[in-house]
C-alpha cells in the first residue's frame, strides 16, 4: 500500500516541532539539535543535548581533538577523578596494545584529558569529568515500529533518553506493545503531517548510557559535528532561542 507521507515528511514535522517540547512532559533546557549524527552504533535521526554545565570552546577543541580516535574513548571510559588507574590495569581493562595504549595515554595527557599524580597511573581531569552532556536520541519510521524499536536500542549505549517516532495513522501498533517499551524505557511519539502536530504516546525513561565507551565517542563526535557549519539545523536554533 503506498504510504500517504514519507519518513522525511515525518522527520521535517519533529523537527518544526522541537522548540515546542510537546514530544516530552520534562520540559528540558535544550542546547543543540543535531540530525543524523554518526554514532558507533547506527546513526539516529536526532540527536539533542541537554543544557547542563557550560562547556569553554577551549575544552571541546580539546575534546574533540583527543578522543578522534575510539583507543582514546576506550582508555578514558575506564578513568575517573579520585582512584588513579596503573598502566597495568588500563593495558588489560582496555584491550589495546601496548604500543597504542603508550601513544594513546601520552595523547590524553598532551591534550590535558588527563593527569599523572604519580609516575604510571592516570585519572581523568576534573573539567573533562564535569563535561557530562546528557543526550536524547530519536529515530523516525513512518510505521516500523519494530525497527524503530531495534535501532533504538542501540542509542541506549551513549543517550540518556531514547525515543522512537512515527506517523499517527501507525502508532496504534506499539499499544499492544507498551509493556515491551517501559522495559527498555523507549518512548513513542507520534506524529501527524497533515496536521503538523505531534504528541507523547510514551514518555521515555532516563536511564545512564549503557556504554561509557560509547559515550565518550558520541560526546566527542557530537561536539565535533556541532561545531561545523553544515551539521546544526539553524532553523532549529533560531526557535531554540527565542
Amino acid at each position: 500500500m503506498k504510504r500517504e507521507f514519507s519518513e522525511q515528511q515525518l522527520s521535517e514535522v519533529f523537527e518544526r516541532q522541537i522548540g515546542k517540547r510537546l514530544w516530552t512532559t520534562k520540559r528540558p533546557r535544550i542546547g543543540m539539535v543535531l540530525r543524523e549524527m554518526q554514532a558507533h552504533q547506527g546513526q539516529p535521526d536526532f540527536v539533542i543535548s541537554i543544557k547542563g554545565r557550560t562547556i569553554p570552546r577551549g575544552l571541546i577543541e580539546r575534546i574533540v581533538d583527543g578522543v578522534s580516535r575510539p583507543s582514546a574513548a576506550r582508555v578514558l571510559s575506564l578513568l575517573g577523578v579520585s582512584a588513579a588507574r596503573s598502566e597495568e590495569y588500563l593495558l588489560k581493562a582496555s584491550g589495546l596494545s601496548g604500543k597504542v595504549l603508550v601513544e594513546t595515554l601520552r595523547n590524553l595527557e598532551e591534550r590535558r584529558l588527563i593527569d599523572q599524580p604519580r609516575r604510571g597511573r592516570f585519572v581523568l581531569r576534573h573539567e573533562i569529568a564535569m563535561t557530562n552532556l546528557e543526550f536524547w536520541a530519536f529515530e523516525v519510521k513512518v510505521d516500523d515500529w519494530q525497527r524503530a524499536l531495534y535501532q533504538g536500542l542501540q542509542y541506549r549505549t551513549f543517550a540518556h533518553r531514547v525515543s522512537i517516532v512515527l506517523g499517527e495513522k501507525w502508532v496504534h501498533r506499539v499499544e499492544p506493545h507498551r509493556k515491551l517499551f517501559g522495559t527498555f524505557g523507549i518512548g513513542v511519539i507520534a506524529v501527524d503531517p497533515q496536521r503538523s502536530s505531534l504528541r507523547a504516546v510514551i514518555e521515555a525513561k532516563r536511564r545512564a548510557p549503557t556504554s561509557r565507551f560509547q559515550y565518550w565517542c558520541a560526546l566527542a563526535r557530537f561536539l565535533g559535528q556541532r561545531t561545523g557549519p553544515t551539521r546544526a539545523n539553524p532553523r532549529v536554533q533560531a526557535i531554540l532561542a527565542r
